[in-house]
């Protein structure tokens, strides 16, 4: 009787252990699994409005039938690349671990420790369901070089991966548009061009490109070439938004207008001037609707500087017999 006993203790204290294990490690699962939720919470493609506030900065996008559209500090076009890849990435971000927690609120000085009391930016998403998301992100990084960010002002403070003060740190131009033309290619039904080689117009009639020079036949994979060369003059610095000063113009050399180029479509006008600055070497453009001055990847003063309607003529094969003929003519 009395070995049954022992026996009977012997087990319920071992099942007792066994239990308390299962428990345990259930419950670290539970708090890893809580720990590395996603931060976000909300779909990429269901994310339609993005507002980033940098101290005085606040940037607005919106996303619409079209892609991302700028509507803070100015309207402009979005970066539909860069916006969708900032937006894949964030979304499948996870929680490293909670480093702090509360069940009361946070105090400034809890704040100001992990660099959130004055936040390098504050991220805020929302969803085409009203679903929202504020993340703030602490201008503390720790010895991994690891964020601390702050979810929906919550009583915690969250490590996060490097990558949220990358995002803390971009500029306005980097969500920006950085074509120089923004309009659809296949649109455009005229083209007028003024280079340092001369003066000349294209004009596409029932699709195919003429020149006002009716002696003169048009490759048609060149002008399309053209074409291309035109939505690939890339922005890599705004300069000034809206129309400029006369005195603005002359300092990036812009009153000159050596390259002008004007394109149309059936319903729209658009035109840039191009001109190299001597002071700084850059390559300046000014452009209308919407009007700004920005400086433009160099390589664009090559391909338009000196453009001319005879390297967009077809070229005209010689045949053999001339060939011949020109080899049996004698030099006295």
């Amino acid at each position: 009787m009395k070995n049954y006993k022992t026996f009977f203790f012997a087990f319920l204290t071992a099942l007792a252990v066994i239990l308390a294990y299962i428990f345990d490690y259930n419950a670290e699962k539970k708090i890893n699994k809580v720990q590395q939720a996603f931060i976000i919470g909300l779909q990429a493609e269901q994310i339609n409005s993005i507002q980033i506030i940098k101290n005085d900065l606040k940037i607005g996008l919106q996303k619409n039938e079209t892609g991302w559209t700028l509507t803070e500090p100015f309207q402009d076009s979005g970066d539909n690349v860069i916006v969708e890849e900032f937006l894949n990435k964030l979304t499948n971000e996870r929680q490293i671990s909670i480093v702090k927690q509360l069940e009361i609120g946070l105090t400034d000085t809890e704040l100001k420790a992990f660099g959130l009391d004055k936040p390098a930016a504050t991220i805020s998403f929302k969803n085409n369901l009203g679903l929202t998301k504020k993340i703030e992100i602490g201008t503390v990084k720790n010895y991994e070089g690891n964020s601390y960010i702050r979810i929906d002002s919550e009583n915690k403070i969250v490590l996060a991966s490097s990558y949220w003060s990358t995002v803390a740190e971009q500029e306005l131009m980097h969500y920006r548009e950085k074509k120089l033309y923004r309009g659809n290619l296949a649109d455009i039904i005229l083209i007028k061009i003024k280079s340092l080689q001369g003066q000349f117009e294209l004009k596409l009639l029932d699709g195919k490109w003429l020149s006002t020079r009716r002696e003169i036949s048009l490759d048609q994979n060149k002008v399309r070439g053209l074409l291309k060369k035109i939505s690939e003059v890339n922005i890599e610095q705004y300069v000034f938004e809206g129309e400029p000063s006369a005195k603005l113009i002359n300092e990036v050399g812009l009153d000159k207008k050596p390259v002008y180029l004007e394109v149309h479509t059936a319903k729209t006008r658009w035109s840039f001037a191009l001109n190299s600055n001597a002071v700084d070497g850059a390559l300046y453009a000014l452009t209308e609707r919407p009007t700004f001055i920005a400086k433009v990847d160099i390589s664009a003063w090559e391909t338009f500087g000196n453009l001319n309607l005879e390297a967009l003529k077809v070229e005209i094969l010689k045949s053999p017999d001339s060939i011949v003929q020109k080899s049996e003519v004698k030099v006295e």
